[in-house]
């Protein structure tokens, strides 16, 4: 069955320049927190995939030595996701939602399409 992938990249530390300190929250808490949220708003659930990851670009463009700490949040359309759009929408505020709370002048968002084999009991 073709779904729909979003990959979102973002940073734990506030701007530029800085000298990559972990931001102390506890980053899939607030992400769960903001998907409860999310689903007493819209009645949608999303969940996702956290994973620590690194961007790497140049110092002279802020980077600190050896990368920036970041995260990266994967989540698929399940069968169960009857509409994609209004899911994409829930996916979206989420992310906006993290990007706004962590002070985070960009973030990558990524979409592919993928086939699933989604298995249950």
């Amino acid at each position: 069955m073709e779904r729909l992938r979003i990959n979102a990249t973002i940073g734990v530390n506030e701007g530029f320049f800085h000298s990559n300190q972990k931001n102390t929250k506890n980053i899939p808490k607030l992400v769960q927190q903001l998907c409860e949220e999310e689903y007493q708003l819209s009645g949608v659930y999303v969940s996702f995939i956290y994973e620590p990851s690194i961007a790497i670009y140049l110092t002279r463009n802020g980077c600190p030595d050896g990368g920036e700490y970041t995260f990266n949040l994967q989540t698929i359309a399940t069968p169960q996701v009857l509409d994609l759009d209004k899911w994409k929408e829930s996916v979206l505020r989420i992310i906006r939602k993290l990007k706004e709370l962590l002070k985070q002048a960009t973030v990558y968002v990524e979409y592919s399409k993928c086939e699933v084999d989604y298995w249950e009991n």
